[in-house]
């Protein structure tokens, strides 16, 4: 009876799988470590100007840094071009995604408006590492204008 154990199809193939366990085992070491040790560093200032250049945006997350797959909350006041405080109602939309990955995230923030212009985010979810964009959408009646800011979630 042949023996095909020591071939060079049989020594790829085991190559193969053992390349495949090491991977794999070296995937999961990381994971544990991004979800224990979690920051993320701001790119930009926590104010940005809309795209249309019609209002700015000063926003605060509720904890020192934002978290890795950790809800967190975000203080926002939107402002007119010249910094003064609006005198109008205004609509706030947000979202969160990471344009190399083409997705967003996973859950939907809750918008809460505490006064004009003022309003808190609840249950934000960045779940991922890397890096992440934060897009305030801002209507008043039939006008829109957009912000954004980008962040790098790092272990």
């Amino acid at each position: 009876m042949k023996t095909y154990l020591s071939t060079p199809y049989t020594v790829r193939i085991s190559a193969f799988i053992a390349f495949i366990a090491l991977t794999a085992c070296q995937d999961s070491a990381p994971t544990k470590l991004l979800l224990t040790h979690p920051v993320a560093t701001l790119h930009n200032a926590s104010t940005i100007t809309s795209k249309g250049k019609r209002y700015t945006v000063e926003f605060s997350p509720n904890l020192s840094s934002i978290p890795l797959n950790q809800y967190f909350d975000l203080e926002v006041v939107v402002k007119g071009s010249t910094q003064q405080a609006l005198n109008h109602d205004i609509d706030l939309e947000i979202d969160a995604g990471m344009k190399a990955h083409n997705h967003g995230m996973n859950v939907k923030p809750i918008v809460k408006r505490l006064d004009k212009g003022r309003f808190r985010i609840e249950g934000m979810l960045l779940h991922m590492s890397g890096d992440w964009f934060i897009r305030f959408t801002l209507r008043r009646s039939v006008m829109s204008d957009s912000a954004e800011v980008n962040l790098v979630v790092r272990p």
